[in-house]
């Protein structure tokens, strides 16, 4: 195989050894000397990229920002001969800049990183595999942000957290979680707010019943999914029960804790923002089993046996016609464009028609944990009681429906 027969041959010549070390006096005339390495770059480019601009870079130094550049020349070849003998040549510039943030604020710790890349050449992947194309970018001619991320040290720069995207996408996650972040938020916000615009005093709406609330959810649910997907979660799931469901049809789980993490949030900061936008409704409104119906679910008849149930048949239909709607026996290339989230808000609708009265539909822990927690920690004014007793019913129940119904999905589409 021509796999086999491939030998990289990778060169590297850095501007500069060290990223954080200060260029001395005669290292700055070695920096600013054209590079034999960079004769194809233009003269104004090779002295933007080995210059030391007037001294700007050195104070730049001084105060925490430093660059290092590199050229880099990959080659490959195809020794063993034959019709496909070939060698391939790429050219990289790639620039990085650090900000230690100690120097130029009193927060330490902090530093910020960046990478870009540029890379010119021919692929020859589709001849001789993908080895050809090193950096693994498709096309001949590209400019990229390669990584970037803002990092904290903490316990004596022991601890190293990072928030951002590492080359090749290990902190890809993180758009997808903004996105969960962002729906799930707008979900609760505006479902959540139907409830407490049929339930607190002196609210327009005040008394305007079931129907109300019920639709009030599924349109919830539509604006959510859309706005999950704009910012950056195709999967729109919002629900951890629909992403275990989905996690167990699948076989896989890397998206379940970091969506969890992301949907509890987004819970908790809409329901935070309910609060302040009916907030001196809470005053008003001297029931307190009312102020916490506006926050998490309660049900009808408390019986944990019957509750649970309930939690598990609405959340296993909500996943698995979710499946259904998405799945290929239904259409090949799935729901037309933009139909999805209308078809899901309708499906909510009914389960919340149709199920909902016995305990309130949580089908989804986060819609019931998130705002629940809000309620136990925000000033309410004279509030009651959060209820914890039941909070595991909302939670287990929908976890178990969801799971149940991925095997199901499972065991369909295998």
């Amino acid at each position: 195989m021509y796999l086999r027969n491939i030998l990289p041959l990778i060169l590297a010549f850095p501007a500069f050894s060290q990223v954080s070390a200060l260029p001395d006096p005669g290292a700055a005339s070695a920096a600013t000397a054209p590079d034999p390495s960079l004769a194809g770059l233009e003269s104004s480019q090779r002295r933007y990229l080995l210059g030391d601009w007037g001294g700007k870079r050195t104070s730049l130094a001084e105060k925490g920002v430093t660059f290092d550049f590199f050229y880099i020349s990959d080659m490959q070849a195809n020794p063993s001969g034959g019709r496909q003998q070939t060698q391939a040549g790429w050219e990289r510039a790639r620039g990085t800049i650090d900000i230690n943030f100690d120097r130029l604020l009193t927060w330490q710790g902090l530093s910020f990183h960046a990478t870009g890349l540029w890379q010119s050449g021919t692929n020859l992947g589709a001849k001789i595999g993908t080895l050809a194309n090193p950096s693994d970018l498709a096309s001949a001619h590209t400019t990229r942000l390669d990584s970037f991320w803002l990092q904290q040290l903490f316990l004596n720069k022991k601890l190293r957290v990072r928030a951002g995207q590492l080359a090749e996408g290990i902190f890809l996650m993180l758009s997808k979680c903004f996105g969960e972040f962002m729906g799930t938020l707008v979900l609760i916000l505006l479902g959540d707010g139907v409830v407490a615009n049929v339930l607190l005093k002196r609210s327009k709406a005040e008394g305007a019943g079931w129907m109300v609330i019920a639709s009030g959810w599924a349109f919830a649910v539509m604006a959510g999914v859309f706005t999950a997907i704009a910012c950056g979660s195709s999967d729109a799931q919002l629900n951890p029960a629909v992403t275990i469901g989905f996690a167990v049809s699948s076989g896989h789980f890397t998206k379940f804790a970091p969506y969890l993490v992301a949907q509890m949030a987004g819970a908790f900061v809409g329901a935070f923002l309910v609060w302040l936008h009916f907030l001196p409704h809470w005053k008003e409104t001297p029931d307190q089993g009312l102020k916490l119906a506006c926050f998490c679910t309660a049900p009808a008849i408390r019986s944990f046996g019957a509750n649970l149930i309930s939690e598990i048949i609405g959340t296993l239909v909500l996943v698995l016609v979710v499946g259904a709607i998405f799945s290929k026996a239904v259409a090949v290339s799935g729901p037309a464009s933009g139909l999805g989230p209308y078809l899901v808000a309708a499906l909510v609708w009914g389960i919340g028609l149709s199920l909902g009265g016995t305990t309130g539909y949580a089908i989804n822990p986060a819609r019931d944990f998130g705002p629940r927690l809000a309620h136990s920690v925000l000033p309410i004014a004279n509030k009651g009681s959060s209820d914890w007793g039941y909070a595991i019913v909302p939670v287990v129940g929908p976890l178990i429906g969801g799971g149940l119904a991925g095997m199901l999905l499972h065991v369909i589409t295998k």
